[in-house]
């Protein structure tokens, strides 16, 4: 098959679906393409330069098409934001070059889902979209009671008016947890039988356990971390909306309370970054190449999020290692099993769940060989790939 991704920005070496279930499916041997913008991801972000330019060169790239890897091709665009979305430019000449059976978007209803909606129409290739948007960052969720609200009536007129109209347009739509399920049918206009619950993956190939004692000993003695720390891991961005602030101040909580054995690492860069800095026992390490980041979840001994959902939380489970998430996430299947729950925002309730860990190796190995169990068996990219396969030939063949 000739499948075509799309998504409004990217960059390769990160561990978004964009990146890794094309080259998932591109290893299965099918031909697959991703159609984006020249921005990279976060490219229009005040502190791109600060934070990311580094790790990840120039916001924006050249137009062009770019090779990147056996079966895998990228076409950046030119483009505009039209509503804070985009506009691609250049796209049916790029469609009739590739001549794909199949489209997959990474959004519902956006000006470019609607180009593509046209095009799939006029070049006769079936188009799925998806919804990644949880209930935790939706912001009209808690405004859709409300009899006025400027944000409910801008997201009627945008979102679910034409989603419902444009629902025939698409095949299927790919939920990311239960709660984009629901956000996909109330607030964009999916209808129900259209829209499927699949989960965000795992390489489990790079994300997996060790059990080399004298390697995970080099490895905490080369970022300054003794064999005998007890070590909490974060990954990700250092924003609000992330707020891996919480987790540091419960790790200096417990620092005053003489846990100096359990010891915060967070390894990324945001606008957090000195008040994180400036917590007891919580050391800093820049962002690293996504395949890079198992070297991290191998010598840890838990990993935390505390706010946002995060497919880190997969790759770390995956890693054999316990991790902690909030009690508002709607998406059990990610911790059930093999995590524990905190109060959003309580610093001494979460500073509480990590004690606990830290005071019971049996519950910790438990947990961990849950989650390393369920990420092979139900979250690798792969698996997830096998079954996107099966869905588009079964669709094809009508």
């Amino acid at each position: 098959m000739k499948i075509v991704f799309v998504n409004i920005w990217f960059t390769d070496g990160m561990g978004y679906i964009e990146n890794c279930l094309p080259r998932s499916l591109a290893k299965r041997g099918h031909d697959v393409h991703i159609v984006t913008s020249k921005g990279k991801v976060f490219f229009n972000d005040p502190l791109y330069k600060k934070t990311y330019e580094k790790f990840f060169g120039p916001p924006v790239e050249k137009e062009g098409k770019y090779k990147l890897g056996e079966n895998l091709t990228l076409h950046r665009l030119n483009f505009v934001t039209i509503a804070k979305t985009f506009y691609f430019f250049g796209l049916g000449r790029t469609l009739r070059e590739i001549r794909p059976d199949v489209v997959h978007m990474l959004d519902v209803i956006s000006p470019f889902t609607i180009q593509f909606f046209y095009y799939g129409r006029r070049f006769k290739f079936n188009v799925y979209t998806a919804n990644h948007y949880v209930l935790s960052v939706l912001a009209v969720h808690k405004e859709w009671e409300k009899a006025f609200s400027l944000l409910k009536f801008k997201w009627l007129l945008f979102k679910v008016i034409p989603g419902k109209l444009l629902s025939g347009y698409y095949k299927r739509c790919y939920a990311a947890t239960v709660d984009a399920k629901y956000v996909a049918e109330k607030y964009m206009g999916v209808p129900p039988e259209k829209c499927y619950v699949t989960p965000l993956g795992v390489d489990t190939e790079v994300f997996k356990r060790i059990h080399d004692r004298a390697q995970i000993a080099e490895r905490r003695t080369s970022i300054g971390f003794a064999n005998s720390d007890f070590m909490v891991l974060y990954t990700g961005r250092f924003a609000p909306d992330k707020n891996p602030l919480i987790l540091a101040k419960a790790i200096d909580h417990l620092q005053t309370k003489g846990f100096k054995h359990i010891k915060g690492l967070f390894v990324g860069s945001g606008e957090q970054k000195t008040e994180i800095q400036s917590c007891a026992a919580c050391s800093i390490v820049d962002f690293v190449p996504y395949h890079e980041l198992y070297k991290f979840y191998q010598i840890a001994d838990i990993g935390v999020w505390p706010t946002q959902e995060s497919t880190s939380m997969l790759d770390a489970a995956a890693s054999g290692i316990p991790i902690i998430v909030n009690n508002t996430v709607h998406a059990t299947e990610r911790y059930m099993g093999n995590g524990l729950t905190y109060e959003l925002g309580n610093v001494e309730d979460l500073a509480e769940q990590i004690l606990k860990l830290y005071n019971d190796a049996d519950l910790r190995s438990k947990l961990g060989a849950e989650g390393e169990r369920k990420m092979k068996e139900e979250f690798s990219w792969d698996r997830i790939a096998k079954e996107r396969e099966a869905d588009y030939m079964q669709d094809l063949s009508k």
